[in-house]
């Protein structure tokens, strides 16, 4: 994970999972014991494949990313 500024513990923005897919809305929570982010997207899509890099903005700003390391469906 590599981020631009301070992190804080959650955050709305929109993160990019996919090379053509436009951002998305979702609520990234950091995970500070691993240095890894939690990210919650606010739409259901298919799981991004692993080794991939996660993009997240706010607005046009680029906030950070890093590479998916893992991915989970959950039903809430």
């Amino acid at each position: 994970m590599n981020w631009l500024d301070e992190f804080p513990d959650a955050l709305e923005c929109m993160v990019q999972l996919r090379y053509r897919q436009p951002p998305l809305a979702a609520k990234i929570y950091h995970l500070p014991a691993s240095d890894q982010l939690l990210i919650k997207l606010d739409k259901a899509i298919s799981r991004p494949a692993l080794g991939q890099v996660g993009a997240i903005y706010a607005g046009d700003r680029l906030l950070g990313g890093g590479i998916i390391s893992r991915s989970a469906k959950t039903a809430e």
